[in-house]
């Protein structure tokens, strides 16, 4: 009976690390939080036993992790089970308890579990007639590490339903086993190939709820599992495990505790400067007009591809800008770190003699005009003294009277 239970904890073991892992094809965009829970119920068939009750999923921080010389960011995810087994042990009537505390750390980018961690403790009671009921007690510490996360292999980014791919990875294990006082411990390393099929978008009802979820079905030959996952959970909904006709189970989502990350960029759109607009003079107002689900927390203006500036309200009133042409940037930012980005081009002219400048060129045609003035000034005089009269030349003085002839 010892080795009866050990291989029931041994596939109970396989089996809750296999369907607690997260769906692969997982969003790049789930972030958890502090607090963040999943609750499920269990139900598993293992040859003649059963097996049920709840588990608990939690987030416990950011952390990261190394797998043969390749450094990973991690979620580390906790979690705490407490299960009832029933059925029969060889034909004998059997009941007990089972309790399950471990950890997932999973890669941020794939949610692809990296080290899996599990404790599992068994006690089941075995009852025969005319006998004094056998109770054996069995506890198991599992450390299992997949090299790469997630395997080799190419998966579609965006695949079509009834698509499969291959992805093969090393699955190394370290145990340390009780069974009813003998101690053992062994470690080893094997290969897995896994088909895995996108089975499109479904929607499903379970106790937490009604999701529309990706589901994906994985066979690594010896069982096939199938994932049911939300963005709007982070987590899986509904995992299913089926292993030959003996064994089987399902984790169902009953409550859960998580927000979604804000993925919505904000909005933002310059009403002035118009694009291609000419301004006379050297100041410009600015202005503009942003939005998001959640609310812009900073606005930042750049002139000309230069440093931001944060910038408060909806408009910056008097920029003193040089002539020329010019390019303002407005970026918004929301609470979760998405951007939006708009710009304006135009030109100005702050010169003031220039005809496009804040005086409409008045001061250069006032110039012009005096110019213009002061030659017509002197080319009138100079007309004016050529055609003046000459002066008549002067007559000659007058001759003194002479005496008439034969004056005496």
């Amino acid at each position: 009976m010892k080795a009866m239970v050990a291989w029931v904890c041994g596939a109970l073991l396989a089996t809750f690390v296999f369907v607690s892992m997260a769906a692969s094809g997982a969003s790049s965009e789930v972030a958890y939080r502090s607090g963040d829970q999943w609750a499920y119920d269990i139900d598993m068939q293992l040859n003649t036993l059963t097996l049920s009750g709840t588990l608990i999923h939690s987030y416990e921080g950011e952390s990261s992790k190394s797998v043969a010389g390749w450094g990973y960011d991690t979620y580390e995810m906790g979690y705490q089970g407490s299960l009832s087994v029933g059925g029969n042990v060889q034909g004998y009537p059997a009941s007990g308890t089972a309790t399950i505390v471990g950890s997932n750390s999973m890669e941020q980018s794939s949610l692809d579990a990296i080290v899996s961690e599990v404790n599992l403790s068994m006690t089941v009671t075995v009852s025969r007639a005319g006998y004094i009921p056998a109770t054996m007690v069995f506890w198991e510490h599992s450390i299992t590490t997949n090299s790469p996360p997630g395997g080799t292999g190419v998966e579609p980014e965006n695949p079509d339903e009834g698509a499969s791919w291959t992805k093969a990875y090393t699955v190394h294990f370290e145990d340390m086993t009780y069974d009813n006082g003998n101690l053992t411990e062994a470690s080893s390393s094997t290969s897995v190939t896994e088909t895995i099929t996108y089975l499109g978008v479904r929607t499903i009802t379970v106790p937490a709820g009604t999701f529309e979820c990706e589901v994906h079905q994985v066979d690594d030959g010896d069982s096939i599992s199938t994932y049911w996952y939300s963005d709007d959970v982070g987590m899986n909904v509904k995992s299913a495990y089926q292993s030959g006709s003996s064994q089987s189970g399902t984790q169902v989502l009953t409550s859960y505790t998580y927000t979604p990350p804000d993925t919505t960029p904000p909005t933002v759109s310059v009403t002035g400067p118009l694009a291609d607009a000419h301004i006379r003079g050297g100041y410009v107002d600015v202005a503009w007009e942003s939005a998001d689900n959640t609310g812009v927390v900073s606005t930042e203006m750049r002139i000309d591809g230069g440093s931001w500036e944060t910038v408060s309200g909806s408009e910056v009133n008097h920029l003193q800008l040089s002539s020329g042409h010019h390019v303002i940037e407005i970026r918004v930012t929301d609470g979760a770190g998405n951007q939006a980005v708009n710009s304006t081009s135009f030109e100005n002219d702050n010169g003031a003699f220039s005809f496009g400048g804040p005086y409409c060129g008045l001061p250069t045609i006032a110039i012009i005009v005096g110019v213009i003035l002061v030659g017509l000034f002197v080319a009138l005089a100079v007309l004016k003294r050529r055609r003046s009269p000459a002066a008549p030349p002067p007559r000659p003085p007058a001759s003194p009277p002479t005496a008439p002839p034969n004056a005496p």
